[in-house]
């Protein structure tokens, strides 16, 4: 979530499920919050990649990893899986 907890976090948070839509194609996904270690080489690699979301984070390319720790609690970082293969 670049731009902090937003309502679709908090309806993931009490969901744990999805629906995202590409054109006409939706899918049903899982939805698992990654821990602040988890998701905090993943906020860098974006932070590096996608600079039009820095001024919304705390920390810069250069911080290090334990500072994205810190920043996960307002950036959550969720792992998508497919229902399908959940069984």
């Amino acid at each position: 979530s670049p731009y902090g907890i937003m309502q679709w976090v908090r309806n993931l948070r009490a969901a744990g499920t999805a629906t995202l839509t590409r054109r006409r194609r939706s899918e049903v996904v899982s939805v698992v919050e990654l821990s602040a270690q988890e998701a905090a080489p993943i906020l860098k690699q974006y932070l590096l990649n996608v600079s039009l979301v820095r001024p919304y984070f705390d920390v810069t390319i250069d911080s290090p990893l334990e500072a994205f720790e810190l920043e996960a609690s307002q950036h959550p970082v969720f792992l998508i899986s497919s229902m399908d293969n959940i069984k």
